[in-house]
């Protein structure tokens, strides 16, 4: 699939976290769904198409959402570059990865945005264990869905070439 639909699909999914979102929540906890596109995108496409998608959504994300300019977009850049590169060492239609690398993401997200909190010298709050726990339980349960629609997506891509 050509890079612009895999940012087409970002746009699409940073819409529906961020309007939609608010009907999934559980006890004030809402699924990161550009984060776990990102990753599964990283796992399935590699580190070309995660790195723009994440710049491109992320920096989208910013400007319209965000309180700083940047945060999420040098995150998700970050994100999916680093699970991109190391792809190779895994096979791509294995959930159980996707899952790990999630979970991981997750966790880094909070405390990337509390040390930049940190550095700015925001209203700094302690680090709510029950949110992140919460999240990432609820993106490891969206991370199987867009994982499997992944892979299906690039199955077919795949058998088409042939």
């Amino acid at each position: 699939m050509k890079q612009r639909y895999y940012v087409l699909i970002g746009f699409f999914i940073a819409v529906v976290q961020t309007y939609l979102g608010q009907l999934f929540e559980i006890n004030g906890v809402v699924p990161d769904l550009v984060l776990v596109y990102i990753v599964c995108l990283a796992l399935q496409q590699g580190n070309k198409p995660a790195l723009i998608t994440g710049l491109v959504v992320g920096l989208m994300y910013d400007i319209l959402f965000a309180d700083y300019i940047g945060l999420y977009s040098i995150f998700y850049v970050t994100v999916g570059y680093v699970i991109g590169y190391f792809r190779h060492n895994f096979f791509y239609s294995n959930v159980q990865i996707a899952l790990v690398f999630t979970i991981v993401s997750t966790t880094l997200k909070y405390l990337f945005i509390k040390i930049f909190q940190i550095f700015i010298s925001v209203n700094f709050n302690m680090i709510n264990i029950k949110v992140i726990f919460f999240t990432i339980l609820y993106n490891v349960l969206i991370c199987i869905l867009i994982h499997f629609v992944l892979t299906k997506v690039k199955m077919w891509s795949e058998d088409e070439r042939k």
